[in-house]
């Protein structure tokens, strides 16, 4: 069997487990012939896995049900247990393991139900079972097998929701299986997570097995926007969401709707939509709150089919129609919350619709276009009917979901809008700008850029990036702050890692962080898109306050190093933290702005001979490393918002000299006093944290945010 194994690896292209692979085809080192128990519900195939496992020198207990399995276990523990079922719980699967320690547990969930669908003949697909059975018999090394159970029970349910018939439900079913079965040929800790390599596997495996199913066959080319979603691709999306879960992702649901995201130009994301959201549907996480009942027009099948799918899992009750006339008898029968129509539907076309609905006196129920057509005199016939929107296909969902919200009335929680942000349609920078241009020098209040998008209403000032402005998006309907760049930051290089880290910073979700939306370009205009919030920036309220109360200022404190850890956490340092960074709202709640925008400006020594006047960070709030351009980790960030902490319960800075360069040569050179020298209200536990922060050497300093938040917080406690 040994020989047989190593063949198809060599047809694979695969390397031998690491570990050693136990001989199961000869008598154990003691004389003996080793015992299997077979767990096989179905007497059907039982005799067959009997004989593989003879032939394999094992002697074989049959069970067929939890209760035989349980006596012959306790009775005679084995040295190799397999199971052939639908499925096995987890608690079944640990009392065997209590019951016989030292036995190799396999499962196989999912292979015997092939048997008896019938969909080719059962002489082909049996065979095709033993072979793949003789095969993995034999092998200690093997996949998770939590973790195959959790993609077969996804991608079974994905497939009932998404109608698979049973042609194309066994070939998602046997394919999640031989994903499990490809990863027993790695070394350990060396399985792929990328959909296509797992593909190659599996198709090379089924293919060398005989398999009858079209396992492992690669998607249609072209973009998946126009098609329902294959088997693989159900697979694909299963996969990564278990794994996503395993890796303990803050919102895998979220994180797997990234991966379906087109890219820039036009560029397909890694997963299918559809498969995404029929995997979210069954897994439960992808639902919302119970939301009203929305009617779906539309005779585009996939466009119908997945537009009610996500608005599932978003929590709404959908009722999806192709037709318009039958739309019509459906909101006559039991008139919706809301309707979502196609401006062109066979029998009735949209326009059509919404005017019998007014004559019909349905008038107030919400209607909103979502058209294939993009002119403006179908826009405006739209509206001038009294459409409550008219938006185009090829809209992101994300503003879908709020138009309905709004439409509805519907209040918005802020991890909601966080998630909408995150998968905002506002993806990278534009690669063609066809609008009018708008010079650097020429923007001011009442200017539009963008196409109209964006139209600036008051000016918040300029720094040492460029122009920070307060305008109005039209497309989301939302306050937004946008930064546009300097002229001169914006050249090819220093723009692509620009875009690169606002992409990274754009992952942290956390309340202590002000969004940023994006990085865009309208024409000679680069600019960061970010969320606009009412308050003040801290540096004018320690110039309006003064340092600040103890508690108050160890509140703040900790908010910041708790915004901090969420940062650190996917990535990104701040590299500036100053108090002009820090926005105050008016509940005295501290968020951090302009996380990712200095290490996306940072310049290489490249860049630097061709750029004058241009300093990276406050030299002020620098950590010596900073200053001595050093590689920087995030205890950089832990030294500066050290410095801020230091001002607020002082009112001043740690090091003051004549002017910045004696200054920061005090910082390269000596320790800063401690801030009860200045305020004598300080405790000595605070003086204590507070020099730990501003350690010269990052090495003498908080090893992280979190241990920061946890020595400030038990502080704090301890103040009251």
């Amino acid at each position: 069997m040994t020989e047989r194994r190593d063949r198809l690896g060599g047809m694979m292209a695969l390397s031998p487990p690491a570990r050693p692979v136990v001989e199961t085809n000869r008598a154990d080192s003691r004389g003996g012939r080793r015992r299997a128990l077979l767990y096989a519900p179905s007497s059907e195939a039982a005799s067959g896995f009997v004989s593989i496992l003879e032939a394999e020198g094992f002697d074989v207990m049959l069970a067929q049900d939890p209760i035989a399995a349980e006596a012959l276990l306790r009775s005679a523990p084995p040295e190799l247990i397999l199971a052939v079922a639908p499925r096995l719980g987890a608690e079944l699967l640990e009392k065997w393991k209590a019951l016989a320690p030292k036995a190799e547990v396999r499962s196989f969930p999912g292979l015997l139900p092939l048997l008896e669908e019938r969909l080719v003949p059962a002489k082909e697909l049996y065979e095709f079972t033993l072979r793949v059975l003789s095969v993995v018999s034999g092998m200690i090394a093997g996949a998770p097998q939590g973790r195959s159970r959790r993609i077969l029970q996804l991608v079974d349910n994905a497939a009932e929701t998404l109608g698979f018939g049973s042609r194309e439900a066994v070939t998602a079913r046997l394919s999640a299986v031989l994903s499990g079965l490809a990863e027993s040929f790695h070394s350990e800790g060396a399985s792929s997570e990328e959909p296509c390599d797992r593909r190659r596997l599996v198709a090379d495996f089924a293919g060398a097995m005989g398999c009858p199913f079209p396992v492992g066959a690669t998607p249609p080319e072209g973009p998946p926007q126009g098609r329902e979603s294959t088997p693989e691709e159900v697979v694909d999306a299963a996969s990564r969401f278990v794994r996503l879960v395993e890796e303990k992702d803050a919102n895998p649901s979220l994180a797997l709707r990234r991966l379906a995201m087109e890219k820039g130009g036009g560029e397909a994301g890694e997963l299918h939509a559809v498969a995404v959201e029929a995997v979210l549907a069954a897994s439960g996480d992808g639902r919302g709150q119970t939301r009203p009942d929305i009617l779906i027009a539309d005779s585009d099948a996939v466009a119908r089919n997945m537009l009610a799918l996500r608005l599932r899992n978003e929590g709404y009750t959908v009722r999806a129609l192709a037709d318009g006339r039958a739309a019509l008898e459906e909101i006559r029968r039991q008139a919706p919350a809301l309707i979502l129509s196609e401006t062109v539907l066979p029998g009735l076309d949209g326009y059509a619709l919404l005017d019998a609905l007014k004559r019909e006196g349905k008038g107030s129920i919400p209607f909103l276009f979502l058209s294939s057509r993009s002119d403006a005199l179908s826009q405006n016939k739209g509206l001038l009917l009294g459409a409550s929107d008219f938006l185009t296909k090829g809209v992101s969902f994300e503003v879908l979901l709020t138009k309905l919200g709004k439409a509805l009335s519907q209040s918005v929680e802020m991890s909601e809008v966080s998630a909408r942000l995150s998968l905002s349609d506002v993806t990278g920078v534009s690669t063609v700008y066809e609008g009018p241009i708008v010079a650097y020098d020429e923007l001011a209040p009442g200017v539009a850029i963008m196409n109209e998008r964006f139209r600036i209403e008051s000016d918040l000032g300029e720094g040492g990036m460029g122009k920070v402005y307060k305008a109005y998006d039209q497309q989301l309907e939302e306050q937004v702050v946008l930064k546009i760049l300097k002229p001169g930051l914006s050249d090819g290089n220093v723009l692509k890692r620009f875009q690169r880290e606002i992409r990274l910073a754009r992952k942290i979700s956390h309340p202590g962080v002000v969004r940023i939306y994006d990085l865009m370009e309208a024409g000679p205009l680069k600019f960061v898109t970010m969320e606009y919030l009412e308050g003040a920036d801290l540096w004018h309220e320690l110039k309006r306050r003064g340092s600040f109360p103890v508690p108050v200022a160890m509140r703040v404190a900790v908010e910041l190093f708790e915004a901090l850890a969420a940062a650190h956490g996917v990535g990104v340092i701040h590299r500036d933290m100053k108090p002009h960074n820090v926005l105050m709202l008016s509940t005295g709640k501290v968020k951090v702005l302009d996380f990712g925008i200095a290490q996306g400006l940072e310049p290489t020594a490249a860049d630097r001979a061709t750029m004058t006047g241009f300093i990276l960070g406050t030299p002020e709030y620098m950590s010596p490393e900073q200053l001595m351009t050093e590689p920087l980790d995030p205890r950089t960030d832990l030294y500066s918002t050290g410095v801020v902490l230091y001002q607020l319960l002082t009112g001043g800075l740690p090091f003051r000299g004549n002017d910045r360069v004696a200054a920061a040569q005090m910082r390269l050179s000596t320790e800063p006093s401690p801030p009860s020298t200045l305020n004598p209200k300080i405790p000595p536990q605070v003086d204590a944290a507070v020099c730990r922060l501003l350690r010269r050497n990052r090495d003498d300093r908080y090893a992280s945010a979190e241990a920061v938040v946890t020595d400030l917080s038990e502080i704090r406690r301890s103040l009251v």
